[in-house]
């Protein structure tokens, strides 16, 4: 009985492998598991499940199917991540009588997303998943679907020519504060004589430390991708970046009259707003469109990557009639997944239709981008690509110092 059982298993193992694994399997299972016996039987015959899927990967997944496993002891466990705008999802199912715990989802099958696993409501890293990713909060796991393509430069490519790191200290009158600024420079740029193209980076620790922007430079710039650019890396102050990052007026005066006239004193960068591009994310996001929409005489680039278009009640959206949009070259970017915001009810993606749609009425030039993804740094680190090359398409460089 017991290797007739051990073949059932096994069959549904493969079918599962194959994507012939419909939600009612789970109940075939737990159906074959109860008809094995007693509990001795059922964990003996899970645990050489495990063993298998082990050896495979875990979660598993195959097209558009994902499913995730967890063995311990366990009143409940849930999956809480970038799919649920972390709250907490479903419930896995337990197996029979054994301590191994079920929970089969579908997603579009080039996502990508964070997760972790909620174990008697305690958030954990799966333990069994090697792929983790590093976010502001600490490590989470990492779910990869089959059509997900990681960048390869991070993914063990050989590196590029590095590009060098600067850093210095800014005291800002306006905020009476100072903060470090990270400015990133191209390879070659200390034996050049070019004059550079500049983006300020809202954010600017996060997008070196977590998306690694300055590796997505190195290869972008190696592969003849993107112009050559330096980049000037703007942190908020600790606890005060939902201060700076609103519609602030003294936060875009620094950016603008501080900032920028330091950078361009100090570095070769073109002294045109054509040349010089702001970028961020989230509220980030938020704060590199309305410093630009208002100061188009400083920066004429500018990107967004899930920028919270609906801060204050979508004031951004009665600016935009205001200002003559055609001057400007966007970038914006969401993930569909982004429904739902630290449980507030906000829907980003709703908001970056409107923008998008107003920008269009607008005659404006942008790019739009929506991939299956959740509010996270490893959406914005893969979209990097995708944003440098809209903002600076590789061309000739024909400016130089006299």
């Amino acid at each position: 009985m017991k290797q007739l059982l051990w073949y059932g298993l096994m069959g549904l193992l493969f079918a599962c492998n194959q994507n012939k694994m419909p939600e009612e399997k789970l109940a075939q299972m737990q159906a074959q598991l109860l008809t094995a016996g007693g509990k001795i039987a059922q964990q003996e015959l899970t645990d050489r499940w495990w063993s298998e899927y082990q050896k495979q990967g875990i979660p598993v997944v195959h097209d558009s199917t994902a499913l995730f496993l967890y063995k311990g002891s366990a009143q409940t466990v849930q999956l809480a991540g970038d799919m649920t705008s972390w709250q907490p999802g479903r419930k896995f199912q337990r197996l029979g009588e054994t301590d191994l715990h079920a929970l089969q989802a579908h997603f579009p099958d080039s996502a990508r997303f964070d997760y972790q696993l909620l174990v008697d409501g305690a958030g954990t890293l799966d333990p069994v998943n090697p792929k983790q990713i590093m976010t502001e909060l600490g490590p989470r796991s990492e779910l990869r679907m089959p059509r997900y393509k990681p960048l390869p430069w991070l993914d063990g490519m050989p590196q590029a020519p590095r590009g060098q790191i600067e850093e210095f200290t800014i005291y800002s009158r306006t905020l009476a504060n100072q903060r470090p600024i990270r400015i990133y420079l191209p390879p070659g740029y200390a034996q050049s004589q070019v004059v550079y193209p500049s983006l300020y980076v809202n954010d600017g620790l996060e997008y070196l430390d977590l998306a690694k922007l300055n590796l997505t430079l190195d290869y972008l710039i190696d592969a003849g991708e993107i112009r050559p650019v330096v980049a000037i890396c703007v942190p908020p102050l600790k606890d005060k970046r939902n201060e700076e990052y609103g519609n602030n007026a003294k936060f875009a005066e620094f950016i603008c009259r501080e900032l920028v006239p330091r950078i361009q004193k100090r570095y070769r960068i073109i002294d045109n707003a054509d040349h010089r591009g702001i970028m961020g994310a989230g509220l980030g996001g938020f704060a590199a469109f309305h410093i630009a929409l208002q100061n188009p005489e400083v920066f004429r680039l500018v990107a967004g990557q899930s920028s919270h278009f609906g801060y204050n009640n979508g004031w951004l959206f009665s600016l935009l009639p205001k200002v003559d949009l055609t001057l400007f070259s966007f970038y914006l970017s969401c993930g569909t997944y982004e429904t739902n915001i630290a449980n507030t009810g906000n829907s980003f993606i709703d908001m970056h239709y409107r923008m998008r749609d107003q920008l269009r009425t607008g005659r404006a030039r942008f790019g739009y981008r929506e991939v299956a993804a959740g509010h996270s740094w490893g959406f914005w680190r893969d979209d990097l690509p995708r944003l440098l090359k809209y903002l600076l398409p590789a061309e000739r460089i024909v400016q130089t110092l006299d």
